[in-house]
């Protein structure tokens, strides 16, 4: 019985180690466009938190995986501009 616990403990902490080391905050857009937009390049799952809808709010997704590239930019006069994240 006290093998069944502790393996199992071994397996929930791999699991919340896992989950630390592998999900990670993707891609941040505000509302209308306004502020510092952020977007990247996923090497696994994406899931989207909030809607894309304007009337909905800031859209935010997180990626279970690995991330490859991070891209920060920022509208000005109707044209992305980018800047450093």
């Amino acid at each position: 019985m006290k093998k069944v616990i502790v393996i199992s403990l071994l397996v929930f902490a791999a699991i919340i180690l896992t989950s630390f080391l592998l999900v990670r905050t993707c891609s941040l857009k505000t509302r209308w466009g306004v502020g510092v937009q952020k977007s990247c390049e996923c090497s696994g799952v994406e899931w989207t938190l909030y809607n894309q809808l304007p009337v909905d709010g800031d859209m935010k997704t997180v990626c279970i995986g690995v991330i490859k590239l991070v891209e920060c930019y920022e509208y000005k006069n109707n044209e992305k501009v980018k800047v450093s994240c």
